[in-house]
């Protein structure tokens, strides 16, 4: 039962029907926000990302590439290397960027705006969101 559907059956004044209806309507408010809690957003990997620096013996250099994430492809900053992507897909705190030949890759949120990607052989490496802004 919809809660348009118990509404209008509070409306009729039907006694047993109301009864009903009244005890379905805290049900469909909770499983209504239920689900809106439990969908997390694949929308919020879009954007310009930098790898965290290793530092060692007054060395410090990225762990790995710089990159933005568009709707529609992972790219480099100056433009060079563009890999489109098919879809975004998000469960809980990974989201994963489907590209060619339905190859994916998965990023952590480790926090809103530092992720991970964990890769054989070489470990997680994480990357923080970078401004537009501090790039200029």
């Amino acid at each position: 039962m919809m809660l348009p559907d118990a509404i209008a059956l509070l409306h009729r004044g039907k006694h047993r029907t109301t009864s009903a209806a009244v005890r379905a309507v805290p049900a469909i408010l909770a499983a209504a926000v239920l689900l809106a809690c439990g969908k997390s957003d694949g929308n919020r990997i879009l954007g310009h990302w930098r790898a965290e620096r290793f530092a060692t013996q007054g060395i410090s250099v990225p762990m790995g590439p710089e990159f933005e994430i568009t709707p529609h492809a992972v790219r480099s900053p100056d433009g060079e290397i563009e890999i489109p992507i098919s879809a975004i897909t998000a469960k809980g705190d990974q989201v994963t960027l489907e590209g060619p030949l339905s190859i994916g890759l998965s990023f952590h949120f480790e926090e809103a705006d530092r992720i991970s990607l964990d890769l054989p052989f070489v470990g997680k490496l994480y990357y923080r969101r970078v401004s537009n802004a501090s790039t200029l």
